[in-house]
């Protein structure tokens, strides 16, 4: 995975053209810092190089600086996902096992093919 390095930019050269949201509803459950105490906590981490989609991504980072809890909802959404799918396997996997047990099916060789 490529390494991302934290770095100050200006918001408005970075987004073009972008349609951007503000999404502050962390702070809800996380209270979040100052503005000061936020801007701090951003710029202390300025030259700081690491990024993992999954562990460290942007949103790991800004809900850091603003709440002091490292999350990712979409991360977290991903992974609720992947989890579900991997549990409908399973179920279907299960059922199938119970399914062909009860009918008596099986892959069995007889004496005859011998």
């Amino acid at each position: 995975m490529d390494k991302a390095i934290v770095r100050i930019d200006n918001f408005w050269k970075v987004v073009k053209k972008s349609k951007v949201k503000k999404n502050n509803e962390k702070d809800a459950r996380h209270g979040p810092f100052t503005r000061r105490d936020i801007v701090e906590r951003a710029l202390s981490k300025v030259g700081q190089v690491g990024y993992n989609a999954i562990w460290r991504n942007c949103e790991h980072f800004a809900s850091w600086c603003r709440n002091g809890v490292e999350m990712s909802e979409q991360v977290e959404g991903a992974v609720a996902a992947t989890a579900g799918i991997i549990g409908l396997g399973i179920g279907a996997a299960i059922l199938i096992g119970i399914a062909t047990s009860k009918s008596g099916w099986r892959n069995q060789t007889s004496d005859e093919d011998d």
